[in-house]
């Protein structure tokens, strides 16, 4: 068959299934298993047919006994429960934290970066919590978790978001600030390039000679620490740099 041929029947194979679809005829696509899977409040107790735009459907059991239909985002949703126990839970947490001034935008930092630490089914999993990213104990305390958070960093800067200063460091108040786009970047390239295998120390070749090259960034600054002839006084120069701008080395 031609390859004009292998595009009509492509084209004819696809109306057909469309067809299908409009019908509300059962179509099982291929889709990840989920079946009798618990995701926080949450379990799949059957795969439904898939909606009429083609998404994979899952007949979903709450804790408290209701049930509901939604797709397999539903496990990576907000309070993964039902929307009578997500209004609920929705309502404690506005009570919880309504004396703290302009909390919300903090506390969807705070959420994000325990789902990127703690979730393997978040997005982001792999580059943090796989690659063994984790969040303090104060910041990740069950009760007074956000609260910590919060009168660590205080509130979230307008066109900023939270920076690990060492980008291999985990999230605690020694190791985080609210940055800008651009500080992140830099800060994100900057480690990429480290071939040394220590933050703040890089190596470059002058002269034909070895060098090695400390440096450290604080409040958005990047302080130039001096070229070494050795990787081992390099290392010393950062750490001292570190007690002096962070109080604890890395």
């Amino acid at each position: 068959m031609t390859n004009g041929g292998n595009l009509v029947g492509s084209a004819i194979k696809h109306v057909k299934l469309r067809k299908l679809l409009f019908k509300g005829e059962l179509i099982m696509t291929k889709a990840l298993d989920l079946l009798g899977k618990k995701f926080g409040n949450i379990t799949a107790i059957e795969r439904l047919p898939n909606s009429e735009s083609g998404q994979t459907q899952w007949l979903w059991k709450c804790d408290c006994g209701e049930t509901f239909k939604s797709n397999g985002g539903a496990r990576n949703s907000k309070y993964k429960s039902c929307a009578t126990c997500w209004n609920k839970l929705r309502g404690y947490e506005s009570r919880k934290y309504n004396d703290l001034e302009d909390y919300k935008p903090v506390y969807q930092t705070w959420r994000g970066m325990k789902e990127r630490c703690n979730n393997p089914n978040n997005s982001h999993y792999p580059c943090y919590g796989a690659l063994g990213v984790k969040v303090c104990d104060s910041w990740s305390d069950k009760e007074d978790g956000f609260r910590n958070f919060y009168n660590d960093m205080g509130k979230r800067p307008s066109n900023m978001t939270l920076d690990r200063i060492d980008v291999n460091g985990n999230y605690c108040k020694e190791n985080c600030r609210w940055a800008d786009p651009t500080t992140q970047a830099y800060n994100t390239k900057r480690e990429h390039l480290n071939k040394s295998g220590r933050v703040g120390v890089r190596y470059e070749k002058r002269c034909g000679k070895d060098k090695w090259i400390a440096y450290i960034s604080f409040e958005n600054k990047h302080h130039y620490l001096g070229i070494y002839t050795s990787f081992e006084e390099a290392c010393l120069v950062r750490e001292e740099a570190e007690i002096k701008y962070y109080g604890v080395t890395k």
